[in-house]
């Protein structure tokens, strides 16, 4: 299968200039969504792992695990670009050792780009991870949209304008 998105879109998305959410919903189709601390793509580019805190992100874990659709939500706060994919389902997958500092690295970029607006120390408390379980779930989009406000918003990504 190839790639939904190219090889500028997916180093945007590793950067830590975006916030990313995932959601997801539960068996009565109520919604679930979490914030993800970061994430990593395949070097295909077809699948993506978002990392979410256990106790912070307890009921989009629990509909991922039930294995119900998820979709992510990457945007960048002060230029409004937005990328939305959506997948089959998820499946957990262990952390690798360079998770950790990838993570960390994606919380400095986001403080960066905040900093504008918030200080650094109030995004860093927010990326902070400790005292909780972080948890890894790999999933293989199937769609991709542009979210970006304007006249492209919801278009289908490679779409014609």
């Amino acid at each position: 299968m190839s790639a939904l998105v190219n090889e500028e879109q997916a180093n945007w998305m590793q950067s830590g200039v975006c916030s990313i959410i995932v959601a997801s919903h539960d068996s009565q189709n109520r919604p679930s969504l979490g914030l993800a601390f970061g994430c990593r793509l395949s070097e295909d580019r077809a699948t993506v792992v978002v990392f979410l805190l256990e106790a912070q992100s307890h009921g989009v874990l629990a509909d991922l695990r039930a294995g119900r659709q998820a979709s992510m939500l990457f945007t960048q706060s002060f230029t409004t670009r937005a990328l939305q994919l959506k997948a089959p389902l998820a499946r957990e997958v262990p952390l690798q050792p360079t998770d950790p500092p990838m993570l960390d690295a994606f919380a400095l970029a986001l403080a960066k780009e905040w900093s504008a607006g918030e200080p650094e120390a109030f995004t860093l408390a927010l990326m902070n991870r400790e005292g909780d379980t972080l948890v890894a779930f790999e999933l293989t989009p199937r769609e991709a949209f542009d979210q970006t406000p304007g006249p492209r918003a919801g278009s289908p990504l490679g779409a014609a304008p």
